[in-house]
């Protein structure tokens, strides 16, 4: 969202990140069916009063109605939590059923890839393939296998970020982006039975807001 809306050389961003970081907060999120903003604080978000109407609190400031607000706001994490998961599981089969099946036997040379997560700075030239190593323990039920290096050191590596060192191997060798960050289809997630923190984004100033 910053990239979109700083200039070409790229020195204004401090000036739009309160904007960027506002439209972020409030925007409609399809993987939670809600806004982050209303997952923290239980209600929709204001715009400032130059923007929105006066809100009308009064109806708050009851016991009864103040725990009625915490028991729904309660469900409606419970329903984002919901959507998480049943995200990840659709996202777990759609891998699943898309990922290339590579056989591997005992014996064979490999390369092993390790993801940039595992990195606290990352390099733009560092060579994130490591390798060849071979392979002496075939995959267990966990999805692990155990190699062996040029040092006769052994290590447990994921089956799936191995590729066999062979001419056919290495045509297939993807690359770091795709391997990490596959495209998925949309799956839209269960909506709630209210509609009340579907707000457009924001892109003026902040400000602390009256609640």
């Amino acid at each position: 969202m910053l990239r979109k809306v700083v200039d070409e050389n790229r020195r204004n961003w401090h000036f739009k990140l309160p904007s960027v970081l506002w439209a972020y907060q409030i925007a409609f999120k399809t993987h939670l069916g809600y806004s982050p903003y209303f997952l923290t604080f239980g209600v929709p978000p204001r715009l400032p009063l130059e923007y929105s109407h006066t809100a009308q609190v009064d109806s708050l400031h009851t016991p009864d109605n103040r725990i009625q607000a915490f028991l729904k706001l309660k469900i409606d994490r419970e329903l984002a939590e919901n959507n998480i998961i049943c995200h990840q599981q659709q996202q777990q089969c759609w891998y699943q059923d898309n990922r290339p099946e590579m056989i591997y036997q005992v014996g064979d040379l490999v390369l092993w890839y390790k993801g940039p997560i595992l990195y606290a700075v990352r390099w733009k030239f560092r060579n994130r393939w490591f390798g060849p190593d071979t392979l002496l323990c075939g995959c267990t039920h966990n999805n692990v296998v155990e190699l062996e290096n040029t040092s006769m050191e052994s290590l447990l590596e994921n089956r799936s970020t191995l590729i066999d060192l062979n001419p056919t191997g290495l045509q297939t060798l993807p690359s770091s982006r795709s391997w990490i960050r596959p495209t998925r289809p949309h799956y839209p997630p269960v909506q709630p039975e209210h509609q009340h923190n579907k707000v457009a984004p924001y892109h003026g100033c902040t400000g602390v807001l009256a609640r």
